[in-house]
């Protein structure tokens, strides 16, 4: 027995050395702005900063593979009286309407649209912030005028358009498959008794559910990644030492003197559930 609970923490610290290991790389925070009103328009979108952010700059110079040279300067030129400046990130939205800046987009910025045609821009009057490693927001122009040679602060509204439902989705199905692993695991390890599974349930609802709330609050904050995964792998570990007491002291109990292994169970459950995971995260990321 004692040399099984080696062989599981001797695994768990293995896992966690290869996690930690490349915990530094992994995606970087992005921001998405999703404009309406502004069809049969051709404009163009950037996010203003006070400074640089990752490879972002206002030295940088104009590079043509980046998109057309009037617009970088139009940009370039543009005077915020609150000191906002353009920093090189900037597309073409008058196809899918929807800004997208990948990688490092700035803490905190002004939307400014330009419309070429017109050499006109509206710029927003607030200052937003990247409040989650993936950043959403919604702008409606709809009933925006637009004066030719003009530069207009029009105070227009980014309304955060973050898809919380879609988490709570995911949040279920991915409890729900690690409920159905753990069952599976608990027949093979003989806990067949209705009251060793309802146990089995009834815990497992509980730690997932932290442990699920736990992640999501890391995923909205950091984005998934290795880092991310490294978390995760202490989180089972707490889960695997709480589940293996409660299994261990009841468990054995309900089974009326059969030989079984709750210690065993616990830690091959949070592996298998572990493991799950990244497998499921890379077939379904949007759930995973």
């Amino acid at each position: 027995m004692k040399k099984r609970r080696l062989f599981f923490w001797l695994l768990a610290a293995l896992f966690l050395f290869s996690v930690t290991a490349l915990a530094d790389s992994g995606p970087k925070p992005d921001l998405s702005v999703e404009f309406t009103g502004l069809e049969g328009e051709e404009y163009w979108v950037t996010a203003l900063s006070l400074k640089g952010s990752g490879p972002w700059g206002t030295d940088r110079e104009y590079e043509e593979y980046m998109g057309s040279r009037a617009v970088w300067d139009a940009f370039s030129s543009f005077e915020d009286p609150d000191g906002y400046r353009f920093i090189g990130c900037y597309e073409d939205c008058s196809e899918d309407h929807v800004f997208q800046w990948n990688y490092y987009p700035p803490e905190q910025f002004k939307l400014l649209v330009y419309f070429p045609q017109k050499d006109c821009m509206l710029v927003s009057g607030e200052v937003y912030e990247r409040y989650a490693f993936h950043s959403y927001y919604a702008v409606d122009l709809s009933g925006a005028e637009l004066e030719e040679n003009s530069v207009q602060v029009i105070g227009f509204e980014a309304r955060r358009s973050y898809d919380y439902s879609g988490e709570l989705k995911g949040l279920g199905l991915r409890i729900l498959v690690t409920l159905a692993a753990e069952l599976l695991l608990a027949l093979a390890f003989r806990f067949r008794r209705p009251l060793q599974l309802v146990v089995i349930v009834v815990t497992n609802l509980a730690t997932q559910l932290g442990l699920n709330l736990a992640l999501n609050a890391i995923l909205y904050y950091q984005g998934p990644g290795l880092d991310s995964w490294f978390y995760l792998a202490v989180m089972e570990v707490v889960v695997a030492v709480i589940e293996g007491i409660v299994y261990s002291l009841s468990l054995a109990r309900l089974g009326k003197g059969e030989r079984q292994h709750p210690w065993a169970y616990s830690w091959t459950a949070n592996l298998a559930s572990f493991v799950l995971g990244i497998v499921l995260s890379v077939a379904a990321p949007r759930w995973f």
